[in-house]
């Protein structure tokens, strides 16, 4: 028995998933991509053990965001330790100073980035992600936030926005 996820309340606000033959050609994507940035000894290797001089990272770690920024068609990718809040925590950290600003969705923030923001001294300024009409105008007109915070995970129910679309008008509008 399945359901019919545009018969929801909120059917506009549910991310699309994939099929498990969408996933398997993802998954060969991803395994196609790998070998075009190691070669099988790195790949079954111990990996890096230190810092290379020249990337400013592991050697390793440099090669699997490349992988991943091919994987995905961006333009770079990081990676970056802890999972979710102490992710959030890191990144923000090294984009921002204390009394810096980044927009946020007009939406009850998670309790761990709230807690985030204020440890780290930042301001925000809430935009409705939902609106890309307005998105585009708050990035056009204010030059004082340095981050365009969101996230894929939906904070409201209510909330309908394509994040590749709220990412393009920000792009575009920057």
């Amino acid at each position: 028995m399945s359901y019919d996820a545009s018969q929801l309340k909120y059917a506009a606000s549910v991310i699309p998933t994939m099929t498990v033959r969408q996933a398997q050609q993802l998954q060969f994507k991803l395994t196609d991509t790998m070998s075009s940035h190691f070669s099988g000894d790195q790949f079954l290797s111990l990996g890096d053990l230190g810092v290379a001089p020249r990337f400013g990272k592991p050697e390793q770690t440099q090669r699997v965001e490349c992988t991943l920024a091919d994987l995905f068609g961006a333009e770079k990718a990081a990676l970056v330790r802890g999972a979710g809040t102490g992710a959030i925590r890191g990144i923000l950290s090294q984009l921002l100073l204390p009394g810096d600003c980044m927009f946020i969705h007009t939406a009850p923030v998670y309790t761990t980035t709230n807690d985030t923001i204020r440890i780290l001294g930042l301001q925000t300024k809430q935009i409705d992600y939902n609106d890309l009409r307005a998105v585009e105008s708050a990035v056009k007109e204010d030059h004082t936030c340095k981050v365009f915070y969101i996230q894929h995970a939906r904070q409201q129910p209510t909330d309908t926005y394509d994040l590749k679309s709220v990412i393009h008008t920000v792009k575009s509008s920057s």
